[in-house]
């Protein structure tokens, strides 16, 4: 059985989150959500990836792409790391590492989000608008809030406009 994780370190985008209750969310809904298998101790993470018109083409879920867009990308399933990779471009859209070594996780991803938001962050940062967030250490409620939060958050960060 998975449970909501509350113990954990992961990094995404160059970033590290501790314990936080939503890693980075949107207008007060979380992107990330992290869960732990009891029997092992295994620590997953579930989200959604869409393109730039709001199309799903990815599913993550316990840390494991379990459907996309075969036609257009290349899904690879490796024992430490999990691919999704832009068949046309050869641009890696999601990348899943399960074993780094400062982190339980290590996630990157080019992603929209379902409203046309680009959402990026590489294996160095996370680029939003105009700032660039790398290396920080995040243990607040909420690590990035973009837009609206009822909850602290360790940053704030105005919501662009999607065009």
């Amino acid at each position: 059985m998975w449970e909501i994780e509350k113990n954990f370190k992961v990094k995404i985008g160059g970033n590290y989150f501790v314990n936080c209750e939503s890693l980075i969310s949107y207008d007060d809904e979380p992107l990330f959500t992290l869960k732990r298998r009891d029997s092992d101790g295994r620590l997953g993470i579930d989200f959604d990836v869409y393109d730039s018109k709001g199309n799903k083409i990815a599913t993550i879920r316990r840390g494991n792409v379990v459907q996309g867009d075969i036609d257009a990308y290349e899904i690879s399933h490796l024992s430490d790391c999990h691919k999704v990779i832009e068949k046309a471009s050869g641009r890696v859209i999601v990348q899943i590492d399960k074993n780094p070594p400062d982190a339980e996780l290590a996630v990157s991803v080019n992603m929209y989000l379902p409203n046309g938001y680009l959402f990026e962050a590489t294996p160095d940062n996370i680029n939003i608008k105009s700032n660039i967030l790398t290396n920080n250490l995040f243990s607040n409620p909420i690590g990035i809030t973009i837009g609206e939060s009822s909850k602290s958050a360790g940053v704030k960060l105005e919501k662009p406009e999607v065009k």
